[in-house]
């Protein structure tokens, strides 16, 4: 079966941010989330082999429809660091020079170009598997026989860079519940990094354990009386944001973005312009590295 691996562009730069945070070429330049960068998507490559690749990319919050939703979606996280920002351009010319595409769509999240691209891969005439490199939990909602997660940083073993979740199983024990109801568990206990309030005094486990005795939104607020107390209190209070909460936690599967997936080949790198860019950096591995799989060629 081909593979396809979808990049979850700005949680590989975060993450590869904070892991390096301190470190600088020779000319005291912010280098950290871009080699840090570089060396996922080597570890990419190396454990998937991937026959497609794609990069999908955030807009500016203020460029979301989510916003227009509820003003407050993700207007509590902090402005991008100044050492990021500095990186940006070269990440972006990095991608080029691995010759993976780049996605992004106006007003929407990276969620939901990955979500569509996945969509489209697992519906492709030819059996296809999906890889979604990620560190958001969000998306574990499009787990199914053919899109799988594999987690940021967290092997499954000493072999593995990621931590796959392929099943139902696998993100019952993430999240404790299903795919499928990851959207009405996040509708009640909302997502802080995200802004999505979900309702007052829910967390984590009350809203497992609500998600797995009632199933969805509509049969819990159907079933409102079997509650007491402050939590029934709440719920009915709160009925609103946890619809609206819902719908913020769900991603759009069917955007209108080109799925060509002869565009979306992994085939080889530019050599040229990867070695010029090591050179500005100052990676002295990935030149060498670099050097020795062009000989190959």
């Amino acid at each position: 079966m081909k593979k396809a691996v979808i990049l979850d562009t700005s949680a590989i730069i975060y993450r590869s941010h904070f892991a390096l945070m301190g470190m600088r070429n020779s000319k005291g330049l912010p280098t950290g989330a871009t080699f840090g960068f570089i060396n996922t998507l080597e570890n990419v490559i190396k454990e998937f082999s991937p026959d497609y690749l794609v990069a999908c990319l955030d807009v500016k919050r203020e460029e979301l429809e989510r916003s227009d939703e509820l003003e407050t979606y993700k207007a509590n996280r902090e402005s991008m660091p100044e050492e990021i920002v500095a990186q940006l351009d070269i990440i972006m010319d990095i991608l080029d020079g691995y010759n993976i595409p780049k996605y992004k769509k106006r007003g929407q999240e990276a969620d939901d170009v990955i979500a569509t691209f996945a969509t489209h891969f697992s519906k492709d005439e030819e059996p296809i598997e999906t890889f979604i490199i990620t560190g958001d939990k969000d998306l574990a909602q499009l787990v199914n026989g053919k899109i799988n997660i594999a987690l940021l940083g967290k092997g499954n073993d000493k072999d593995s860079n990621f931590k796959y979740i392929r099943n139902d199983n696998d993100v019952v024990d993430y999240l404790g519940v299903t795919p499928d109801k990851i959207p009405d568990l996040f509708g009640l206990m909302g997502d802080k990094s995200d802004g999505i309030p979900g309702v007052t005094g829910i967390g984590p486990k009350n809203g497992v354990k609500l998600i797995t005795t009632y199933q969805n939104l509509e049969n819990l607020y159907k079933n409102i009386e079997d509650l007491k107390g402050k939590q029934k209190e709440n719920l009915i209070n709160d009925k609103e944001k946890a619809f609206l909460s819902r719908d913020l936690a769900t991603v759009k599967r069917e955007l209108e973005i080109e799925y060509d997936k002869n565009k979306l080949k992994f085939e080889t790198k530019n050599f040229e312009k990867l070695l010029e860019i090591y050179k500005k950096t100052e990676f002295k591995k990935f030149s060498a590295n670099l050097e020795e799989e062009r000989k190959k060629f």
